[in-house]
């Protein structure tokens, strides 16, 4: 009966880790939506449980941590620059508290005669160290999880060759994979497991140390990247206003010469040349809609960009469609929307240059749901071609992540869409009913 219930409890307490670990993935990689797979993870690693505990392995510490690698590939489509340092920093402390409890348990067994005392002291410990493991994670989310979130995190990988290091010792110095270690523990004396007890609260101490210089290169780092992208966003103001000059050099030539192809018009039809006079009408108006392109999102400087940037378009044979509006009471900056509306729409004339069709298509459109401002924009594309995140995405990239939102991009059939989800900050009051 009590091997029974030992098993049982056993596999609870590892299902615990493995719901932890899983967990602190998804947190820190951003996939939340990966949690529909957290029953088949746990559902795999009772099978490897079980069976350890039937052929009395000492653990499993290499199968599980390439298990979830495995898991981030393929389920979590993570690419390994994503997870590599996360899945380090939790099998560190998966490491630490392999090595906490073969200690504490070692000296229960060696110290306490009582054997069902000795199992009720094994199951509070075990208990103890999950709520330990969980509170390390804790910290290591609380504290660091924007670091962890930004692209240039690559710099934690500087945390495997310490924390495998660490990892290693560990392992090796306990004799943890090995079938034997609970006889070398019993064997090695009190003095070589206070040692090893103090020894690895000091190792906890360094991994923690480590995250944070880390993470503070990373923000020194990101604020540096901030001056670069100040730098990009002036550049591209001053190439928005050259534009600005050239079109209404454009509008000034031709409302210079409206008298002209008024005497043209009334030429034509004084000798009633009817048909002449309406193809001379036609080309008027396709000249003046490239020169006016209306637009009306409820933002008289986002209304200025997109009449310039929509304009510039159809005077390159693009078609547009704009069905852009701001709410009011949505409390976006004037510079932000500039930014991320300019680089959308000169992605999309860049693209429908570079597609080779005959009639490249630009649509542009906004959806209010809740707190939330969906902008959609969606352009002919070359066939084929690869998305690179080039200067103008990271910039769309960036105005999402500060307003708590998200991008996603699509490329297929010869269209490209790009999706961006703005979160606002405010709390909405509730309507009286």
């Amino acid at each position: 009966m009590n091997r029974v219930f030992y098993h049982v409890w056993w596999l609870l307490v590892n299902e615990i880790v493995c719901y932890l670990a899983f967990d602190f993935l998804l947190e820190v990689t951003g996939r939340k939506e990966g949690r529909r797979y957290l029953p088949a993870w746990l559902g795999v690693n009772a099978l490897m449980i079980t069976a350890a505990l039937c052929v009395r392995l000492p653990g499993l510490f290499l199968a599980d941590m390439v298990l979830l690698a495995l898991f981030a590939r393929r389920f979590l489509k993570l690419a390994w620059e994503e997870f590599l340092a996360p899945l380090t920093i939790l099998f560190t402390f998966y490491v630490f508290m392999e090595g906490f409890s073969a200690v504490i348990m070692s000296w229960i067994s060696t110290n306490m005669s009582s054997p069902l005392y000795g199992q009720a002291v094994q199951v509070l410990i075990s208990l103890l160290l999950d709520g330990l493991y969980f509170l390390w994670l804790r910290i290591v989310r609380k504290r660091y999880l924007s670091s962890l979130h930004r692209s240039v995190s690559s710099y934690l990988y500087i945390l495997l060759l310490p924390c495998g290091i660490m990892a290693w010792s560990v392992r090796y110095g306990l004799k943890l994979d090995s079938p034997f270690f609970e006889e070398y523990l019993s064997a090695s004396g009190a003095g070589l497991r206070t040692s090893a007890f103090f020894l690895m609260t000091a190792g906890v101490l360094m991994v923690f140390m480590m995250i944070q210089v880390f993470s503070r290169i990373i923000a020194m780092t990101d604020q540096e990247r901030r001056g670069a992208l100040l730098k990009v966003r002036l550049e591209e103001q001053k190439i928005y206003i050259e534009e600005a000059r050239k079109r209404n050099e454009q509008f000034a030539s031709f409302q210079h010469d409206i008298d002209n192809h008024l005497l043209v018009l009334s030429g034509l039809i004084r000798e009633k040349h009817y048909e002449k006079a309406g193809e001379y009408i036609d080309r008027l108006r396709a000249g003046s809609e490239v020169l006016s392109f209306p637009v009306s999102t409820g933002n008289e400087v986002l209304d200025t960009l997109l009449r310039e940037k929509g304009g510039y378009a159809r005077g390159n044979g693009i078609e547009v469609a704009c069905r852009v509006r701001i709410p009011e009471e949505f409390p976006a900056d004037d510079m932000d929307l500039c930014i991320l509306f300019a680089n959308m729409m000169d992605n999309a004339v860049r693209g429908c240059m570079e597609s080779g069709q005959e009639k490249p298509f630009l649509t542009i459109c906004t959806r209010r749901r809740s707190r939330f401002l969906v902008i959609e924009e969606v352009n002919s594309a070359a066939p084929g071609q690869s998305v690179t995140m080039g200067t103008g995405l990271n910039n769309i990239r960036d105005i999402a992540e500060k307003y708590e939102g998200t991008m996603e991009l699509e490329k297929g059939g010869g269209t490209f869409r790009i999706s961006v989800l703005l979160c606002s900050k405010k709390t909405e009051k509730p309507s009286a009913k």
